[in-house]
């Protein structure tokens, strides 16, 4: 019904994620990615967001929040494959993790005792993030702005 008024949007999605996760309904939580979200590799978007099936880029993504936090109570429900089959779903659905996805995802290696996964992460969220931080300055130097 949220959806046909025009009610369910990314805050919805992100606020009943983060809800069902809270709650350790994994399941609903996943539902609700699957039904819920727009999706970026070409696929089509369902829910309040279907006529926006593409994002402008995946770092851009409006529910990268609600898949972190289901990663994380994965990650502290000590069920790491879940967790990181969260990282591979993001990555087929082309939601890019933000420096909050890698520091759950290392939390949660490190915890499982996967020391040289967990570096390995670091090493490539340092290089993910500095690569989009430069790209940033870049557009920013060539994007006036007006204050």
């Amino acid at each position: 019904e949220m959806k046909q008024t025009g009610l369910w949007d990314e805050i919805t999605t992100n606020t009943l994620v983060k809800a069902a996760v809270t709650a350790l309904e994994f399941e609903i939580a996943e539902d609700i990615l699957t039904n819920h979200t727009v999706t970026i590799n070409g696929e089509r978007g369902v829910g309040a967001n279907s006529q926006n099936s593409r994002v402008r880029k995946s770092r851009d993504h409006p529910n990268v929040e609600a898949y972190t936090e289901l990663l994380d109570g994965y990650a502290k429900s000590s069920q790491l494959e879940k967790a990181v089959g969260v990282m591979q779903l993001m990555q087929k659905r082309g939601v890019e993790p933000n420096e909050y996805t890698y520091t759950c995802m290392v939390g949660a290696l490190a915890r499982n005792n996967k020391t040289r996964q967990a570096r390995k992460m670091i090493g490539y969220a340092t290089e993910m993030i500095l690569s989009s931080s430069s790209s940033q300055r870049r557009r920013n130097t060539l994007t006036p702005t007006f204050n």
